[in-house]
């Protein structure tokens, strides 16, 4: 007669609540979390800083204190000029709300709606980065960054950065950090579309070139980045930030080579051999045929694609973990 078998014992199963298995699982989101997303915005705002550091300076070598340079520069802003549609002469929006009584209604909204909210110290932010990029971009313009008269169109005063587009650009940057959290990426497109306006009408006016105005932009942001709140909040509008990424890095690409294209053309085609070199010459030369409607193109391109790039760097400047504050 064969032998029973054995019972087999069992190990009883632990619930699923006091298993271990998945302690180290929770501790590395942890982790994640509290230390690597914190650390992933610190190097964005470092990073931005000085990319909007470097831009600006680079810039300045460029398109101002090269004869190439402020040539390709100011056939944009002429053909820009020539090509709008706007009688710069009936333009008075911008002188009304750029002005010291302007700045300090812009000042008192910004701060309200930190207050409304009850952040006092997005509010204090907030401030700091409309005075200090204001601040910033008159030392820049006045004692730092001087304009030589290299024979291209007139003699001009120092003009980069643009005040008139800091001012629009720096409150783009204090809307964005002053709103909720979910309501940065619109921000980002209102901010964008109010600092090109203000840009473009400096343009149109011939107040300042486009290297002035992308300057403005670069001061505005790199404040922006040294001050924007690394506040936690979920992820919003995803799909909105990636067409704003990929719509910006395309303009921006496009009118890099486009300007560049143009400054080969004008350094073949002879024009800086004149000892003095007109509006005039630049604009009947090469700006009534292809070479300036590329060059106003590319540097609204340039324009549109860095202000919103920028502005959309800020806005990820967040913990995208957890719920809004």
């Amino acid at each position: 007669m064969p032998e029973p078998i054995p019972p087999i014992h069992r190990r009883p199963a632990h619930p699923r609540a006091a298993r271990p298995a998945c302690s180290h699982v929770q501790a590395t989101s942890r982790e994640i979390n509290g230390t690597l997303r914190p650390r992933r915005a610190h190097t964005r705002r470092m990073a931005g800083m000085v990319v909007c550091v470097v831009a600006v300076l680079g810039l300045w070598l460029g398109a101002v204190m090269t004869r190439l340079g402020q040539a390709v520069d100011t056939l944009a802003m002429l053909r820009l000029r020539e090509l709008s549609s706007i009688d710069p002469i009936d333009i008075s929006f911008t002188h009304t709300v750029i002005s010291y009584g302007g700045l300090a209604a812009i000042v008192i909204a910004v701060a309200l709606i930190a207050i409304v909210r009850k952040r006092w110290q997005l509010a204090i932010r907030a401030v700091i980065v409309l005075a200090g990029a204001n601040l910033t971009t008159q030392l820049l313009k006045t004692y730092l960054l001087p304009r030589p008269d290299l024979g291209i169109n007139w003699a001009t005063p120092p003009s980069l950065p643009s005040g008139h587009t800091t001012v629009a650009a720096a409150t783009a940057v204090a809307l964005i950090m002053v709103v909720p959290v979910a309501w940065r990426t619109v921000s980002v497109l209102i901010g964008t579309g109010w600092t090109l306006f203000i840009g473009f009408t400096t343009l149109v006016n011939g107040w300042h070139r486009p290297s002035d105005v992308l300057a403005a932009i670069l001061v505005a942001a790199a404040w922006g980045f040294a001050l924007a709140p690394n506040e936690v909040g979920p992820i919003a509008a995803a799909r909105l930030r990636l067409v704003i990424l990929r719509m910006a890095m395309a303009a921006a690409v496009i009118g890099g080579m486009g300007i560049t294209a143009v400054a080969i053309r004008v350094a073949s085609a002879g024009f800086l051999d004149a000892e003095r070199l007109s509006g005039r010459v630049l604009t009947t030369a090469a700006g009534h045929g292809l070479t300036g409607a590329i060059a106003a193109a590319s540097a609204a391109l340039i324009l549109t694609g860095v202000c919103a790039l920028a502005f959309r760097q800020i806005d990820l400047i967040r913990t995208e973990a957890g719920g809004a504050r």
